[in-house]
């Protein structure tokens, strides 16, 4: 029998932090520049799962992934780029910048990357946080094979013991090489003063259940677009036309080798035209200017900040940016019948507003059908919907986006007195002082967290403010030798007063969406402009902590 060989990881040991980062996508990038920076903070790590950095860059490559943001507004305000290819960047060049930022402030030598963050404890009796955390390393040796086993591949899992579990592949290379590929997982323990999560919130796909299991059982393949690959066959179904769907089924459509291209459309989205263009030469020249790029951004940030009004109900906004909507849609779709199913009901805002050229357009070709009627059950030959009528289907896409109730069930924090963070203090809804500061939980700090959303502007300025709170509370207690901060009960009880009184004011409690939690409170969006979130942050009262 052949021998897997030894564990290549050396034994586990224990190390001490400043601050432990997770997550290397825009918040983990810009909390490590800001702490090197502006701290002074060198002895840290950022634990990235993924074998690349990016975070939701990442994970969504399907055809057509871009961003619906500008890409001079989706970029960090201390690490501006005059040299975008188009106005809304596809995810590879996103992902680029991410990694020229990384590679411009050094960064590299601070993550870690394949390893999966299991637990973070506070210990009380040492004021750190104890994470403990999952690393792969995968090592290939070549062997020899004798000629009666070519070909042959087998698996075996075992517990090494010391935390570590070690998966042993055996077969043939690409070039036909026989080999052994050994994935060892192993357990690591850390401590660090800060433990700062930023794990991006939209990164656990969503499946329908039934779909599932009817692809299992009839064999067809299914295919999330976080996880993608090309389907088979030439009837193909994509079910969900969210933010990801509208961008992957205008590519799916324009290829040869798909016959017949099925929408399940369960809800129509409100959708604007992008109107996305590469940048000119003359544009990129211009753009070189700091001056000229600071302008531009200003520019685009306005321009958001004052389409906010569109969310807020009895707001003129609304109601005209759904009249220019239909007027788009029935300007672009031949068949009437089809473009009145894609105008949704529900006030605009509400759900998500999309953005795209070439969506609606789709649905003028041949190949593409729209479908709203709902799915009744699966065969052999696909899906049957409520009418009775029978699709063949070869693969499905599923587009139907990410849980982000569930973004944070596989780690399991524990703040004071062990109370845990998803199980307790978060049991019904998440709440948190400017979505950063969780009473119970001392030196720990979240980044895009409960109500730090926006649904008009970029990210990327949330992100920001809030790692500007966060540098601004630890030089505090710097300044004052304090070891340990927390907000208080208080604080976050007030805030959350204030959030519930001001969503509403807006029309997202209007219709079901992602942004609902339990009982249908709204945890995912800021009811303000991101002006009033950053003067919040920059603004951040000392006296809202309690130290020692």
């Amino acid at each position: 029998m052949m021998s897997s060989g030894p564990n290549t990881l050396p034994p586990p040991t224990e190390k001490h932090y400043d601050a432990i980062i997770v997550g290397a996508g825009f918040s983990g990038i810009c909390t490590a520049v800001k702490l090197q920076e502006e701290l002074g903070k060198t002895n840290m790590v950022i634990f990235e799962k993924g074998s690349r950095i990016g975070g939701t860059w990442y994970e969504n490559t399907y055809p057509g992934a871009e961003c619906d943001v500008e890409s001079h507004l989706y970029s960090f305000s201390f690490y501006t780029k005059y040299n975008w290819n188009r106005v809304f960047s596809k995810s590879n060049d996103i992902r680029n910048y991410m990694e020229d930022c990384c590679n411009h402030y050094k960064l590299m030598k601070y993550i870690q990357l394949n390893t999966f963050v299991v637990s973070a404890d506070w210990i009380e009796r040492l004021q750190e946080w104890k994470i403990v955390t999952k690393t792969v390393v995968t090592s290939v040796k070549e062997y020899s094979l004798p000629p009666s086993t070519e070909g042959y591949h087998s698996s075996l899992k075992t517990d090494e013991g010391n935390g570590s579990d070690k998966i042993v592949t055996s077969g043939t290379s690409g070039t036909g090489t026989p080999q052994i590929v050994t994935e060892t997982c192993q357990e690591v323990v850390s401590y660090a003063k800060f433990f700062i999560c930023s794990a991006a919130p939209l990164h656990v796909p969503v499946i329908p259940k039934d779909l599932k299991e009817a692809a299992v059982v009839h064999q067809k393949d299914i295919i999330h677009t976080s996880k993608w690959r090309d389907p088979k066959g030439k009837n193909i179904a994509v079910v969900g036309n969210g933010a990801s769907g509208i961008q992957l089924i205008p590519q799916l459509a324009e290829r040869p080798n798909i016959e017949h291209l099925y929408i399940f459309q369960r809800t129509p989205n409100w959708i604007l035209p992008k109107f996305n263009r590469n940048y000119s030469l003359v544009e990129k020249c211009l753009l070189w200017f700091p001056f000229i790029r600071l302008c531009y951004r200003w520019f685009l940030f306005m321009s958001h900040e004052l389409a906010f009004g569109v969310f807020r109900k009895n707001n003129w906004a609304g109601p005209w940016t759904e009249w220019f909507s239909k007027k788009y849609i029935n300007w672009i779709v031949k068949d009437k019948e089809v473009a009145a199913k894609l105008i949704p009901t529900y006030p605009i805002g509400c759900k998500r507003i999309l953005l795209s050229d070439d969506y609606i357009p789709v649905f003028n070709n041949p190949k593409v059908t729209l479908i709203t009627d709902k799915i009744s059950g699966y065969n052999k030959q696909g899906v049957v919907t409520a009418n009775g009528t029978q699709y063949n289907i070869d693969s499905f896409v599923v587009a139907t986006g990410f849980d982000l109730r569930g973004a944070l069930n596989y780690l399991r924090v524990h703040g004071r007195h062990g109370q845990p963070l998803l199980e307790s203090r978060w049991k019904e809804n998440p709440e948190a002082f400017l979505g950063t500061f969780v009473d119970g939980f001392p030196n720990a700090f979240l980044l895009a967290g409960p109500n730090s959303g926006t649904a008009h502007i970029s990210l990327v300025i949330y992100i920001e403010a809030q790692v500007q709170a966060i540098v601004k509370l630890i030089k505090h207690m710097d300044r004052n030798n304090y070891q340990v901060s927390e907000v208080k009960t208080s604080t976050v009880k007030n805030f959350c007063a204030w959030l519930d009184d001001n969503l509403k004011d807006f029309v997202w409690d209007q219709c079901n969406s992602w942004y609902l939690f339990y009982k249908g409170k709204n945890a995912t969006l800021y009811p303000e402009t991101v002006s009033d979130f950053e003067e919040k942050t920059r603004n951040l009262n000392m006296n809202d902590f309690n130290f020692s």
